[in-house]
């Protein structure tokens, strides 16, 4: 018997499980015909055992298919968390570098505007100077010429028309403060109109009791000069032209002001 178990280990027979077992009771038996009934015990050994180990192995695989599924249901939900992570981080990203980029737009375009407002502002005053100029050599010039044809207008009046001396000599009277005695020097062409005028002084100009009158050269038509004793009224058409001029210039500066400030 031994020599048996040798002989079939030589030959590469399994050692172990129900297969071993049931080959070494077929040799027990004596004769040949042993084998056959021997082989079928193997057989429905291997049978027998086969079907156990099917069903093992069958639920094996089952338990497999299983913890596949559960392992590709656990990536899926992964990938899908992973998908929604990428997709929020990429609109955070998008939407940072929107607000960035908008904020980044918003100040090159503040400081472009900056820029310009500076540029705008700077033209403005170099124009705002240039009229300040412009106006007051435009304002000498034009009251040069308001002046000159005023003087001329008016001494060629008051060269025809004396009316103009009489109404500069109560004019002047009217701003003395003690009219007992004056003295009026009027230009010597105006002298004998105004010598006439003598009667009407004393009816016209309360306090008056004595009057003088005398030619002065520096004294053009229609202008006068009173003297007396608490003080002197220049009356002449020049003082009086100065004064207009001196007026339409004040007047005329305040114009350029209000025109210049209303463009800034």
């Amino acid at each position: 018997m031994s020599d048996s178990n040798e002989h079939n280990n030589e030959q590469g027979q399994p050692q172990s499980g129900g297969y071993e077992a049931f080959q070494m009771e077929s040799f027990d038996d004596a004769g040949g015909s042993s084998t056959g009934q021997g082989d079928g015990y193997i057989f429905e050994a291997l049978y027998n055992s086969g079907g156990r180990a099917a069903g093992s192995f069958d639920y094996m695989i089952s338990n497999c298919v299983e913890c596949a599924e559960e392992i590709v249901a656990k990536a899926e939900e992964i990938i899908s968390e992973a998908k929604k992570k990428a997709d929020s981080i990429e609109r955070d990203a998008y939407e940072k570098g929107f607000a960035q980029g908008e904020k980044d737009g918003l100040e090159i375009g503040g400081k472009r505007v900056d820029k310009i407002l500076e540029k705008i502002e700077q033209v403005l005053q170099e124009v705002v100077k240039y009229k300040e100029t412009f106006m007051v050599k435009c304002e000498k010039e034009a009251l040069d010429l308001i002046r000159r044809i005023a003087e001329k207008v008016v001494h060629g009046l008051a060269r025809v028309d004396h009316e103009i001396v009489r109404k500069t000599i109560f004019e002047a009277f009217r701003l003395v403060a003690d009219c007992s005695e004056v003295t009026v020097r009027i230009s010597q062409e105006d002298m004998d109109y105004v010598k006439e005028l003598r009667p009407e002084f004393f009816d016209r100009i309360n306090g008056l009791k004595s009057i003088t009158m005398e030619s002065d050269p520096s004294i053009t038509p229609g202008g006068c000069y009173l003297e007396t004793a608490f003080g002197d009224v220049d009356g002449r058409l020049e003082t009086q032209l100065e004064k207009i001029a001196e007026a339409m210039k004040n007047s005329f500066k305040q114009g350029i002001k209000e025109g210049i400030d209303s463009q800034l």
